[in-house]
């Protein structure tokens, strides 16, 4: 998988355990935006909560149903954060083997 530039994202702390212990980059999923959240308010938590816990701990992963309307939150949340040390890649970015 490392040939393939692939990493492991899951919700079960010992599956990401197994694949670091591989080798393979991998990570747990911290928080998550689901197709049942609608409100801008509950949505925009999410990455607010994040942002949080990656200053705290250096990181955060968010999953997240994507549609238009979430972008469009996530974007306003980019621009608009007070969190100016927080940025966002995708994960496929994030979890490419160094």
């Amino acid at each position: 998988m490392i040939a393939n530039q692939l990493g492991y994202v899951g919700q079960r702390a010992e599956n990401v355990t197994v694949f670091q212990e591989s080798g393979l980059p991998a990570g747990l999923i911290d928080f998550y935006i689901d197709q049942k959240m609608t409100r801008a308010a509950d949505i925009l938590d999410q990455p607010d909560a994040a942002g949080i816990t990656a200053l705290e701990t250096g990181k955060a992963i968010i999953a997240m149903h994507l549609n238009e309307d979430t972008l469009d939150i996530l974007q306003f949340w980019v621009c608009h954060s007070r969190m100016p040390k927080i940025s966002i890649a995708a994960l496929s970015v994030v979890l490419l083997p160094s």
